[in-house]
Order: C-alpha cells, then structure tokens, then sequence
C-alpha cells in the first residue's frame, strides 16, 4: 500500500465516522461527546506512539481527545441544523489536521499487528471455558483471505492445534461482522449456525463494526461508504458464535 493510500484510507474512514457521529446525535439526545468516545475511532489518534493504525492507544483521558470533543461539540451544535454533516465533517478534519498526520506518518508500513497474529490471518486469545476467541485480519493483502479457499483453511486448523496445545482448548467464537457475510459462513460446520446469535446494530469504535471499509488492499471501501452514507445501515452487522474443534475440523475435511 502507498502512503497516498494509506492516508486516504485514515482520513476517508475518519470522515465517515464524524458524518455517522454526527447522524448518530441528532436521533439520540444531541450525546455527540458520547458518540465520538464510543462509536467512532476518534480517540486512538491523539497516541503519540502508535504501533498500528488499528493497534493505538485508547486513552479517552488524554489531553487531545478531550479537547477535541469540546470543539467538535461546538461544531455539532453551529451545524446541527445543516442538512448534510458536510461542514462538520470539514471541520472536524481541519482541527485535527497535524495530530492525524503524525498518526498517519507514524502509522505507514507498520508491520506490528501481523507479530500479533499466530495462525496466519487469525490470532486467538487465551482459552475460557475451553473455548478461545479469534480474530481477523487480512495479513496477505493486497490478496483477499477469500481468493484461495484453502487459506482459511489452513488457518483455522494451525489456529485450533495451537489453541489445543497452548491451552487444552476444545473449541473457538468470535463476534465480527465477518460472520454475516456468506462466504465467511461457508467456512464452518452446522453448529457453527445453529449458535450464530442475532445481529448487532449498535455501531460501536472497533473494526468488529468498520473494519469492512477497508477492501483487501487496505483502501477504502468506497462502495459500502457510500451505501452506508445513503440508507444509514452498515451493508453487515457483526454477531458472534461458536463451535467445538472436533465439528470444525470435520467441516475443514470437506472443503479440501
């Protein structure tokens, strides 16, 4: 990825989320404190040293957020009546021009998250219940995980002998926007969705809701902003389930 691109990408994901930020206050009470510390990714760009644009720290205590919510507060309510969140978007973005340059800058090429996943594009935390929450990312960009379909399945079967291994782990979950997506679904077993719980709606700071704006070359998903922008409705809503390794590796066999 060029750095043009990954400006772009910081700064168009930004922008989206000031306009739904935005959006988001004038249904709820006027709370935009409250939506840009807890539905947008606003407070991770004022780390001074951040190892990753989706590895920053997120400190809503610090200095530079809380002076950027005070002004973004006065913004919000000078533009409140505005049809479109244009200005305040504008705005937004030109106040916080030199601390997000210095994230941009600091953040470019940064190889940290892929040191932090053990399974190729998955990474697990340490088991509960026997059970280990994974994670997603796209660590063979600008290759999408989908364009070989044994990837993932190499993946998921490093991922659970390692788990099984390290902790005695007998099955895995996650909640991501991943598991609306169909050929996301296809990858597991029945039991997998007859666990899949409902949908959530509740647009939240993390990439389990706006990491579907990146495409697969970590640019920035036009199209789904757009629709996004246009119907209000993120284009898929994350929700969690689970399964045992013993369906999963069964389900893994018939896909090779």
């Amino acid at each position: 990825m060029s750095f043009a691109d990954h400006e772009e990408l910081n700064i168009e994901l930004l922008r989206l989320q000031l306009h739904y930020a935005w959006a988001w206050s004038q249904a709820n009470d006027d709370a935009i404190k409250d939506a840009l510390k807890e539905r947008v990714d606003l407070a991770r760009k004022f780390d001074p040293s951040p190892k990753h644009y989706d590895i920053a720290e997120l400190n809503f205590e610090s200095a530079g957020f809380i002076k950027a919510c005070d002004a973004f507060e006065v913004l919000y309510f000078e533009t409140k009546s505005d049809k479109t969140s244009e200005q305040f978007e504008n705005k937004s973005l030109a106040y916080l021009k030199s601390p997000l340059d210095l994230f941009i800058k600091k953040t470019y090429g940064s190889k940290a998250k892929k040191l932090e996943y053990q399974a190729g594009s998955l990474k697990f935390d340490p088991a509960k219940d026997g059970y280990v929450e994974f994670h997603i990312a796209n660590l063979i960009s600008p290759k999408s995980i989908f364009d070989d379909p044994l990837y993932l399945v190499n993946c998921f079967e490093k991922l659970m002998d390692m788990a099984e291994d390290e902790y005695g782990a007998v099955g895995l979950f996650t909640h991501s926007w991943l598991n609306s997506l169909p050929k996301w679904q296809a990858y597991f077993p029945r039991e997998w969705h007859e666990n899949t719980g409902a949908v959530d709606t509740n647009i939240m700071w993390h990439f389990g809701f706006w990491g579907q704006l990146l495409s697969a070359k970590e640019t920035f998903n036009y199209k789904y902003a757009r629709r996004f922008r246009e119907t209000g409705n993120l284009p898929f809503y994350p929700c969690g389930s689970r399964c045992s390794f013993e369906n999963m590796r069964a389900h893994l066999k018939t896909l090779k």
